[in-house]
């Protein structure tokens, strides 16, 4: 651990985000803190880098120069994109990953919806208003004749 020129310890920040984003989704998604224990912790550390390399793209910019200096003393430059930019990109499919996998996202909430609607549409269609004493009497009938 190291302090940085406003004396704050860097990783207590990140704790402190890291208990939130935990704190939040298991209060607000009703989610169970042992079974979704790995991938929340997963979706919390994503999150964090996720915020680490988007600041060192906001401090060294999206698009970086490069020179290469010859042996013979010539120069070559060139702009590339920032590599953090790449990165944010990955952790970004991560993330949808670990939303997903905590049926957290809208599209996750939503399907979750529907199959307990179609279970009811489902339920409400096949419920027929013979009890089921009556169906095994009416087919112990059919055999008597």
């Amino acid at each position: 651990m190291y302090y940085d020129e406003d004396a704050v310890c860097r990783c207590y920040p990140e704790k402190l985000l890291f208990d939130s984003v935990v704190g939040h989704f298991v209060a607000t998604y009703d989610l169970d803190e042992v079974a979704d224990a790995i991938i929340l912790q997963r979706l919390a550390m994503t999150i964090l880098r996720t915020m680490r390399n988007e600041k060192w793209v906001a401090q060294r910019g999206e698009i970086v120069e490069r020179v290469r200096t010859s042996p013979d003393g010539t120069t070559e430059s060139w702009f590339e994109p920032n590599a953090a930019s790449a990165v944010i990109s990955k952790l970004d499919g991560q993330l949808l990953s670990w939303l997903k996998s905590l049926n957290v996202n809208k599209a996750a909430r939503d399907a979750s919806k529907r199959a307990a609607g179609v279970g009811d549409l489902a339920r409400l269609l096949s419920d027929i208003s013979v009890s089921k004493e009556q169906v095994v009497t009416f087919s112990d009938d059919e055999d008597d004749a």
